[in-house]
């Protein structure tokens, strides 16, 4: 399940490059019909669908699997862990949470990749009040949430960040 996945794109990539996935866009109500449109134009609306929901409530317990793209880095550290702790209640004891960010260095430098990621940490406070994170600040935010850090793997100028539920 694309939590936050707006109009489908990513879980429609996914669901045309792995046949046997079927997925879920989860986000507001107004997002539906561009996502069903896309999901049909990807030729992958029989194994996906679309569900309306807030992620500030509640995420839907309907998938061992979730993704969140470029959504966490739009909140401070107390939304991001609402939405966080909503997606550890849904997800199942075996599944995974994937976030898809950029990730800040921990010492900056006056690269090109870090001048970029503090120009978008700008934004983010500037707009929704988010802000760009270190690996460290994501590990910490999803421990708080109830997740463990299993990997954090590189995906150009993105990070896939694999973390599972904390066993109570």
């Amino acid at each position: 399940m694309d939590v936050g996945g707006g109009s489908g794109e990513l879980i429609g990539a996914v669901a045309k490059q792995y046949p046997r996935i079927h997925g879920t866009v989860f986000d507001l109500s107004r997002c539906a019909e561009a996502a069903s449109d896309h999901l049909a134009r990807m030729g992958v609306a029989d194994r996906t669908s679309f569900r309306a929901g807030d992620f500030f409530e509640s995420v839907p317990a309907i998938a061992d699997a979730i993704i969140l793209k470029s959504v966490i880095h739009d909140w401070n550290d107390q939304r991001s862990c609402v939405i966080l702790q909503n997606c550890r209640r849904a997800i199942p004891e075996n599944g995974t949470l994937l976030l898809v960010e950029r990730l800040m260095s921990e010492a900056p430098a006056v690269s090109d990749d870090d001048k970029s990621h503090a120009m978008s940490d700008l934004n983010m406070l500037r707009g929704p009040g988010g802000m760009e994170r270190t690996e460290a600040q994501y590990r910490d935010l999803l421990n708080k949430a109830g997740f463990r850090t299993m990997s954090v793997l590189p995906a150009g100028r993105f990070s896939v960040i694999e973390a599972r539920p904390i066993q109570a």
